[in-house]
């Protein structure tokens, strides 16, 4: 009993540090392990650095767009503020001239 299982972990140790994935058994040793896992690590530092660029374009274009209705809405405010000032300046005109039409009713 004690011969078997020194015996499966004998062959586990080897099939960690030898390379076994030749003899077809799917079996990948701990380099190969390592090396896939490095392959893949990069791959998604490739795929960050490429999100992280799409996030940065995104974040431009964001910024853009708030610029451009922060500049709308500063011109439509601008444009309320001169026809309320037209409209008061409209108002004056036709409150002079009801006042100078009842003056000159009133000498009459």
């Amino acid at each position: 009993m004690y011969n078997k299982k020194h015996e499966q972990n004998r062959n586990r140790r080897k099939s960690k540090t030898e390379n076994v994935s030749g003899s077809g058994t799917g079996i990948r040793t701990k380099q190969e392990q390592d090396q896939e896992q490095t392959q893949t690590q990069e791959k998604e530092q490739e795929l960050g650095k490429e999100k992280g660029k799409k996030t940065k374009i995104e974040q431009e274009q964001f910024q853009q767009q708030g610029q451009s209705q922060v500049q709308e809405r500063e011109q439509e405010y601008e444009q309320e503020q001169e026809t309320m000032q037209t409209q008061k300046e409209t108002e004056q005109v036709i409150d002079k001239e009801k006042d100078q039409k009842q003056r000159n009713s009133s000498k009459k």
